[in-house]
Formats: structure tokens, C-alpha cells, sequence
């Protein structure tokens, strides 16, 4: 489902800083659901329980409720948007499953922009996945009842981060919006991952049991949060007009397919390596019934190795591709009107066609 959804954006946005204000659109939505879902969860959950049901028949009362809330977005955009008549397909439009794969690799702005777009997620996919870790074993010292002081309330350390987290990158979205506008995608998220570059560096070195310490660093990881969910997200669609110059197709669904295959793939692949390394590590679950639970120093500095420098090497890799990356504003705009002159000359020819076609159906 994703895939269709995701192929929509570079039609209804053609402009390069369209495409920007789109993306940050969309992805306010996505944050802003996921802080409901956050939110609520543990409350219908907690309600569930409470009027006598299962756990488990409450985890399908909620998978039914959010699910459900889901598939809506999804039947409005069946209802409400109109798609324009895609160009003639060339010739060459056919190919195998191999000349396919050869074409996508042969476009040199999808290798950089692919490349952007698995290495950003991957370094939020290993954040998000070490960060527990960090903070109930490196700065809750094996606290497994740990609490900090969050607007009024009492909660885990895991729960205070990812709130601050998200909520600030919901909040600053608009931000690199404007700072994409006013300059390009490139400095956009140049600047963004640098910065966070310099926040893993701070999160690496917090000494055990400043747990409050890492709210004030995840809100600054919430503002670069943002930046990765908004520029490699709006470069993409620059890279498909490059391909319909190319190849004169259209194919916004054969790149997101690749490029969401890819992700979620390398994605899987950094997920286990870091649990390997844990494993490897010495890395043990604690015991029932105790409340401290310390790891060996070697898991320790497992943790704050993936947690710290582990990101920063993903993410290095994805500000140098960035700064290689062949698309700018001019570039899109030119190749947006060839594309738009060979898309009103095929939509001429096509009614040429038809009409005589019909011409001489009456003669």
C-alpha cells in the first residue's frame, strides 16, 4: 500500500519546493499520528484490562482501532484525488526483470539519492532501536524501575525521550521547510546531519546516571529528527523526472518499490548485526524480580559504541552523497519543462490519433 501512496507525491507536487512543502505536510501527519498512538495506546490498553478483557484481546482491540483509523487517509485519496493522463509509453517500456534493474542502477541521481535515503533511516532505525538500551543500562546504571519528572508526571526514561523526541520534530518541521526554500535540499540536510553528527557526539559522552541529561539531547534530536523525515523524503521525486526525461515513462512506482525494498531490507540487515554485536558483547537479559541489573563493561561499551559512533558512521556516509548529489533547483526545473513539452506533444499526438481514428471509423 505504501508504494502507490508514495508514487503519488512527484504528480501532485512538480515543483522542487513544492515537493519540500508536501513532504512536510505529509510527515507532520505521520509524527503527529504517531504521538496520538504513543499517547493513547497505553490508556485504551489500560481500559481494556481494567473492564476485564485479556492483554491479549486489548492489543486487538487496539490493532483494530489504529488499523482501522489508518485505512481511512488511504479510501479519502481513492475519493478525492485525480490523477493526470500518463504520456504514451515508449518502445522500450516492456523489459525483463534484469534490464529493469540495470536501467535503475544506470540512473546516477537514484544511486545518490537511494544511497541518502537507506543510510538516513537506517541511522534512525539504529538510534531508535539502542536507545533503551543507553538509557536503562549507561545512564539508569541497570535501574530497571527508573522514573524521571516529565510535565508534571512520572515516567520512564525510555517513554520522556521518545515523547520529547517526536514532539519537537513534529514542531520543527516547518523549519527546514523554510531552510530548503531559502537555499537548497543539498545545505538543507548538509546542515541538519552535521548537527546531528554533533548531538551523537553529546549523547556519547553523558556520564552513567545523568538520565535527565539525555531529555534536553533528545530534543535536539527531535529537531534533526525532522530534517530526516523531510529533505531525503523530497529529493526523491527529483530523481524520477530524471528518469522520465531519460526513458520517456513514467515509473514513480518501480523506484519507490526499489528504493522501499532496499530500505527495508539493509534496515532488517543493521537490526540484527547490532543485536549480534550485543549478543557477541555479553549482552544478557535481566533476571525476574530484581530491581538493579548491571551488564559487563564489555556489552557497556557495546552499547555506547552503537548508540554513539555507530550512528555517526551511517550518517557521514549520507552527508557525503548529499553533497555529490547531481540534482539542484535549476536542473529539476529545466528537465520539468522538457518533460512537460514531451508530455503535451505525446497528449497532441494521442488525439491526432484518436481523431483520425475516428474519422475513419464514420467514413
Amino acid at each position: 500500500m505504501s508504494v502507490p501512496y508514495l508514487a503519488l507525491g512527484p504528480e501532485l507536487a512538480p515543483g522542487y519546493d513544492e515537493r519540500t512543502s508536501l513532504t512536510t505536510f505529509r510527515m507532520f501527519f505521520n509524527l503527529l499520528a504517531s504521538l496520538v498512538a504513543a499517547g493513547l495506546g497505553p490508556t485504551i490498553l489500560d481500559l481494556a484490562i481494567e473492564s476485564g478483557l485479556s492483554p491479549q484481546q486489548g492489543y486487538l482491540i487496539l490493532g483494530a482501532i489504529f488499523g482501522g483509523a489508518a485505512m481511512v487517509p488511504f479510501l479519502l485519496l481513492f475519493v478525492f484525488i485525480r490523477e493526470s493522463p500518463l504520456p504514451e509509453p515508449s518502445a522500450e517500456a516492456g523489459k525483463g526483470f534484469r534490464a529493469t534493474l540495470g536501467e535503475l542502477w544506470s540512473n546516477l541521481p537514484f544511486r545518490f539519492a537511494g544511497g541518502i535515503y537507506v543510510l538516513n533511516w537506517i541511522s534512525f532505525d539504529l538510534l531508535a532501536l539502542m536507545l533503551p538500551f543507553y538509557l536503562l543500562y549507561w545512564l539508569g546504571e541497570g535501574d530497571l524501575l527508573a522514573k524521571v519528572d516529565l510535565f508534571g508526571l512520572r515516567m520512564v526514561p525510555e517513554t520522556a525521550a521518545f515523547g520529547l523526541l517526536l514532539i519537537t520534530a513534529t514542531l520543527t518541521l516547518p523549519i527546514w521547510n523554510i531552510v530548503s526554500r531559502r537555499t537548497s535540499k543539498r545545505f538543507a540536510y548538509v546542515l541538519g546531519m552535521s548537527l546531528w553528527v554533533l548531538v551523537q557526539l553529546l549523547i556519547w559522552s553523558v556520564a552513567p546516571g545523568r538520565i535527565t541529561a539525555i531529555l534536553w539531547l533528545a530534543v535536539l534530536a527531535g529537531f534533526m529528527t525532522s530534517n530526516a523525515h523531510v529533505v531525503p523524503e523530497s529529493m526523491f521525486p527529483d530523481v524520477i523526472d530524471w528518469d522520465e526525461l531519460r526513458s520517456g515513462n513514467r515509473r514513480e512506482g518501480l523506484y519507490y518499490g526499489a528504493v522501499n525494498f532496499i530500505r527495508k531490507l539493509s534496515s532488517a540487515l543493521a537490526t540484527f548485526l547490532a543485536l549480534q554485536i550485543l549478543g557477541w558483547s555479553g549482552y544478557t537479559a535481566p533476571t525476574e524480580g530484581v530491581r538493579v541489573f548491571m551488564q559487563p563493561d564489555s556489552a557497556l561499551k557495546a552499547i555506547l559504541f552503537l548508540t554513539g559512533p555507530g550512528v555517526i558512521l551511517l550518517i557521514v556516509p549520507a552527508i557525503v552523497l548529499t553533497l555529490f548529489f547531481p540534482m539542484d533547483r535549476k536542473k529539476q526545473e529545466r528537465i520539468g519543462v522538457l518533460v512537460m513539452k514531451r508530455r503535451s506533444r505525446s497528449l497532441a499526438d494521442r488525439k491526432q490519433t484518436n481523431s483520425k481514428q475516428t474519422n475513419r471509423g464514420q467514413g
